[in-house]
């Protein structure tokens, strides 16, 4: 098991990308089973950090997390592989949908399996401002505290490239005695920092026992942790439709870079994996269970909502661009254009 405290990702970058630029997905990681339902639980407070060259940082100061405040999840979906319901009212509680996995679970490795440090893409997504984090995951025997690190950036899993510099936030989460497969929704409006979804090809998730603020050093999870599975939109419009919630939006591929042979901080050439899984699974290739919420009108994701937004949006349109899907049901019809306009009188 991984013990050692390291600053940051310093030692992703000295060479050990150079393996990955040109190598394909080497294998597959172990057989999925499913789990049952999932338990939800919010962080204590959240930060904005980035990554320079390998080194994490914090951007501001920690910022005391209260939650939602109301029932209403206060954004829109910009990307999912979570599987929960965007549409009005909705609570943010993954699907019950009875399809390929019922109650609320996912699919996972179990829990003998140890996968704090990972990366997936986002092929298609909405650009953005995000305001909302949902992720789902199991960690057997947290520390007190326990982190989750999310950095977005430029890196590509199918063809086995990761990120190197990067933006992203912190979620500290406090100790737990109840059961091991969680999820959790979390506001991050109140950032310092505002984190976009645009320009952003991939991601990278890192769970770890400690985090040093001043520093940036952490220690990856022992665990066994590791984020659940699930489908994008796209990926279960071809297998599972009924699996898809109101309002949900997003692709990705089948690549993903998994730091587990062996675990150290580190991607290697045998560390790309592929999530084609083939028949037997609700989606043609699964992903981590991560969705991101934030403003959908905001069509050019620079912040603000404005005629440009409108422009973009039309143009996408009329082209028959995934992007101009508004409704995320997989297709580009009237629909879309009429619920845009809607949302888009309304400003966010």
């Amino acid at each position: 098991m991984f013990e050692r405290a390291f600053t940051g990702l310093a030692a992703i970058l000295a060479g050990s990308f150079a393996g990955l630029m040109s190598a394909t997905a080497t294998g597959k990681p172990p057989a999925l089973e499913t789990t049952g339902p999932l338990t939800k639980i919010e962080p204590a407070r959240i930060a904005t950090i980035k990554k320079t060259n390998g080194h994490v940082s914090m951007v501001g100061e920690w910022v005391p997390y209260s939650g939602f405040s109301s029932r209403q999840i206060p954004s829109g979906c910009l990307f999912d592989c979570f599987g929960r319901d965007w549409g009005p009212g909705a609570t943010g509680t993954p699907a019950n949908n009875g399809v390929c996995v019922g109650d609320g679970g996912r699919y996972w490795f179990g829990t003998t399996y140890n996968l704090p440090y990972s990366s997936d893409d986002l092929k298609v997504h909405r650009n953005g401002m995000i305001r909302q984090f949902d992720c789902g995951f199991a960690w057997l025997h947290p520390e007190n505290p326990f982190y989750i690190l999310v950095f977005l950036g430029n890196g590509d899993p199918d063809q086995c490239t990761a990120l190197t510099s990067a933006k992203g936030f912190i979620l500290e989460y406090r100790i737990i005695d109840f059961p091991f497969i969680f999820f959790s929704n979390v506001d991050l409006s109140r950032l310092t920092t505002p984190v976009s979804l645009t320009g952003v090809t991939s991601y990278e998730l890192i769970m770890a026992d400690s985090f040093d603020s001043g520093t940036g050093e952490f220690k990856l999870a022992v665990g066994p942790a590791q984020p659940l599975l699930w489908g994008t939109p796209r990926n279960l419009a071809r297998e599972a439709p009924g699996a898809i919630m109101p309002g949900s939006f997003g692709d990705q591929g089948p690549g993903a870079l998994d730091d587990d042979s062996p675990t150290d901080g580190v991607f290697e050439a045998g560390e790309c994996h592929s999530y084609d899984f083939g028949p037997g699974v609700c989606a043609d290739w699964l992903g981590k269970m991560v969705a991101f919420g934030g403003c959908p009108v905001d069509f050019n994701g620079d912040g603000f909502v404005t005629g440009d937004d409108f422009d973009g949006f039309v143009g996408a349109f009329v082209a028959g661009e995934i992007s101009a899907d508004y409704d995320g049901n997989g297709f580009v019809t009237g629909d879309d254009f009429d619920a845009f306009v809607i949302d888009f009188e309304v400003g966010c």
